[in-house]
């Protein structure tokens, strides 16, 4: 064999080499980009405050704090997603692969802020409310699923560089950077959104930062009369049973919830109103409503009890709920079970 020949093959092996090496590059690098874009997705970028919604023109707010740093609710819920789970695959073919991710995938589920803004809106048949959101993870996907739909089946505007979408006719959604923003009334979102770009919000009103229920809870709340809206509350609620006089615009009502553990929670509830002497008219009326719903949540598999008791001008409410866990298994397994009943499609 002459040395040209030799020299042709080497040549060719040289080729090949380069063309794999590249090749091998080009897909390493793909991979790369690919695990560096993934990575670029889950995160949950530049995010506000949702505190920062807040202003002295908010006549109300409900604030949520990571709930997954919960131990209670973070056992609880983990429970009720893998129970779902399990409910899910009786009802797939047995063929269809069974995963069991949801309660592993908690963190992506559960927000670690949530802050809800109540507006006084005048010709609101409801209340305004706005809730700012933000999630640990994915919320560019998320951003760019919503602002992406274009269907026809909601109405689409930009305000402020803000894609609002009317989405079902119920709800208003927004993002501000990487914050969620939800609302079911036009006027209240556009507010929030005004405040948020010209960076106006004071936040809440130092009467009804002090209405706040103190110590520790998951979620409280408080909100004020201003706009009748505990006038209106408490009308529906009491469509029966006694009656309970207007009940002025400094009325504010506080409350907190707290999941101690899997299986017990408390709620208290504090109605602050302008005397003693009102505060004492309204303890018969919300015992009744007391009453209520601790029939409902009787009926529903849970273990209530309850207390209303005047304190000067305030009226406490305290409900202790036991059971949990096991009153929402048992309503997940009724939900497969509905589900599987061939009467209930009839």
């Amino acid at each position: 064999m002459d040395t040209s020949s030799k020299n042709h093959r080497s040549s060719n092996h040289g080729c090949w080499l380069k063309i794999l090496i590249g090749c091998g590059g080009l897909a390493l690098l793909v991979v790369l980009l690919g695990f560096a874009g993934c990575l670029w997705l889950s995160k949950p970028g530049e995010q506000i405050e949702t505190t920062t919604i807040l202003d002295t023109a908010s006549v109300g707010t409900v604030r949520v704090d990571d709930l997954l740093e919960d131990e209670g609710f973070s056992t609880l819920a983990r429970a009720v997603l893998g129970a779902m789970d399990a409910q899910n695959a009786r009802m797939l073919p047995a063929w269809f692969p069974r995963q069991h991710r949801s309660a592993q995938n908690l963190g992506m589920l559960i927000p670690t802020s949530v802050t809800v803004t109540f507006e006084g809106i005048d010709g609101a048949h409801h209340l305004p409310f706005v809730a700012a959101v933000n999630f640990r993870g994915w919320v560019r996907v998320l951003k760019m699923f919503l602002e992406g739909l274009d269907t026809g089946e909601q109405e689409v505007q930009d305000y402020r560089r803000h894609r609002v979408l009317f989405v079902n006719g119920a709800f208003f959604i927004a993002f501000h950077r990487s914050t969620l923003l939800v609302s079911n009334h036009h006027d209240a979102l556009v507010r929030v959104i005004d405040r948020l770009a010209d960076g106006t919000g004071s936040g809440l009103r130092p009467r009804l930062e002090k209405s706040l229920p103190e110590g520790s809870w998951d979620i409280k709340g408080v909100l004020q009369n201003d706009t009748g809206a505990l006038d209106q509350l408490f009308a529906a609620l009491l469509e029966e049973g006694p009656a309970l006089a207007q009940l002025g615009p400094e009325t504010s009502l506080g409350f907190g919830l707290e999941l101690e553990t899997a299986e017990r929670a408390k709620l208290r509830i504090d109605l602050t109103l302008a005397d003693a002497r009102q505060a004492q008219s309204v303890v018969e009326p919300l015992q009744t409503l007391a009453e209520r719903l601790l029939e409902a949540l009787r009926a529903r598999g849970f273990e209530p009890s309850a207390s209303v008791r005047p304190a000067g001008q305030q009226v406490i409410a305290s409900v202790e709920i036991l059971g949990l866990k096991d009153a929402l298994l048992e309503a997940v397994e009724g939900v497969a079970d509905r589900a599987l009943d061939p009467a209930t499609h009839d």
